[in-house]
């Protein structure tokens, strides 16, 4: 073995549960980036991923890494698989697929049927080393309202208790307010006496049960894995007061995953009316784009703004929510919708953007195209949940608003029309250097040889 990090070669997979060509987003560009440039350093490198619908396993090459796509069976997963009770119909392929592989280290961003724990102690007891980067915020199988914000409105502290949880969970499925404490209460009450039901009730009924499920299969997770990445300081406090040891726990924050040349400075180009504002990333609800909406229909008509929609949809779920969109703002000729780039373009839309907006309604740990505004000269617009407030100071270098207010959105936009230059041009010049995917590679990979090199704990948790 060597010890310098280009001249140790691994073997390395890495696995998320979706990915080019079916669908685009940050995590997929994320591991993309992470694939080309292990790749680049010497290391043999592929990417794993689920696809529903395929009648058998599949290979392809996506920028010149090999990818495995393996398929789940159904048309959807069942309760069970859903809730991690049993491994998903389709996932013997990507353990027998592991199996051939033999790889030295697997590197999982994204949990889901198919992509669970169980296939991660499958692929640790196959010899492989585990490293888990959370890129969502139910940081494992901490949050399972998904969101990590308490009632769906603020964020939450993250730290698990039954009833607490069951209320926020079931609440999100329906239950009214004032009766989620109620109803969590019986729910803790019956436990699991109606696990073998699947109707609705037993669902309900079954959710502290459910919690109680999650947070072991969170020990199970942390007993598992050599590494558990974090992309920001709360997400890492927050998976550390549910009973992570320090020493496996690290951080590995965003980055740029592409050069991105920036705008002239203020001084040469200011800005000018009418702004443009943007919003880029995916068209689903958790990312506040009814909101954006909303603010948007109540701005002056007069106001010299533009804002540019750059979508990705990839479901059924974007698909409706972005057709509302349009019919909502189509008759506003200051909106143009326009489809998803590739990521090499996103550069290019950030520079000719005046101000970005991301308003995010659930706990974003990055997200990525802050740091890509950033790299453009471009200023934020964001919310004060996840990573953003780490990245964004309020009225210093963008602006931080309250997770779903429209009046606040609204407010915002109509300040920064009516004078860009002592807000915009202010903000540019105080915009930090975002890091590079070179950076994150090099934290990586010695995390990778680290744990190569050592015994796997199986003391994770307290």
């Amino acid at each position: 073995m060597q010890n310098d990090a280009t001249a140790y070669r691994m073997k390395i997979v890495l696995a998320l549960g979706w990915y080019f060509p079916e669908a685009l987003g940050g995590t997929e560009v994320y591991v993309n980036g992470l694939a080309q440039r292990l790749a680049k350093r010497g290391h043999q490198v592929s990417v794993v991923a689920p696809l529903r619908g395929l009648a058998e396993p599949r290979e392809y090459q996506h920028d010149g890494i090999r990818v495995f796509r393996f398929p789940l069976i159904g048309s959807a997963p069942t309760r069970d698989e859903c809730q991690t009770r049993v491994s998903a119909r389709g996932s013997e392929f990507l353990r027998e697929w592991l199996a051939k592989e033999s790889p030295d280290l697997l590197h999982v961003h994204t949990l889901l049927p198919g992509l669970s724990v169980f296939e991660l102690e499958a692929a640790r007891a196959m010899g492989a080393r585990i490293v888990m980067t959370s890129h969502l915020p139910d940081l494992g199988y901490i949050c399972q309202r998904g969101t990590l914000m308490r009632w769906g409105r603020k964020l939450c502290d993250g730290k698990v208790g039954v009833l607490k949880c069951s209320a926020c969970s079931l609440h999100s499925v329906g239950v009214p307010l004032p009766l989620a404490y109620p109803a969590a209460a019986i729910s803790a009450l019956i436990g699991n006496r109606l696990g073998w039901s699947q109707s609705r009730a037993a669902t309900l009924l079954g959710m502290a049960d459910l919690i109680r499920y999650r947070r072991q299969l969170q020990r199970r997770l942390l007993s598992t894995v050599n590494a558990f990445v974090l992309l920001n300081r709360g997400a890492m406090e927050r998976v550390l007061i549910n009973g992570a040891r320090r020493e496996q726990v690290t951080m590995n924050g965003l980055g740029i995953s592409s050069i991105i040349d920036p705008k002239p400075a203020p001084s040469v180009r200011p800005t000018s009316s009418p702004v443009r504002f943007g919003y880029v990333g995916r068209i689903t609800a958790i990312k506040g784009v009814t909101a954006l909406a909303n603010a948007w229909r109540a701005l002056p008509p007069e106001l010299a703004v533009e804002l540019e929609w750059v979508g990705a949809v990839n479901d059924m779920e974007g698909r409706t929510l972005l057709a509302r969109l349009k019919e909502q703002l189509g008759a506003d000729n200051r909106v143009r919708f326009l489809d998803a780039v590739p990521a090499s373009e996103v550069g290019e839309i950030m520079r000719r953007l005046d101000v970005l907006i991301v308003p995010s309604e659930c706990f974003e740990n990055g997200p990525t195209v802050v740091h890509e505004a950033f790299a453009a000269g471009t200023p934020v617009i964001g919310t004060r949940i996840g990573a953003m407030p780490e990245l964004i100071q309020d009225r210093v270098n963008g602006r931080l608003l309250t997770p779903g207010s429209v009046a606040e959105l609204r407010d915002a936009i109509r300040e920064i029309a009516v004078n860009p230059t002592e807000t915009v041009d202010a903000w540019r010049r105080a915009l930090p250097v975002p890091r590079t995917m070179e950076q994150i590679v090099i934290d990586y990979e010695r995390l990778y040889r680290e744990a190569v090199q050592k015994a796997p704990s199986t003391a994770a948790v307290s």
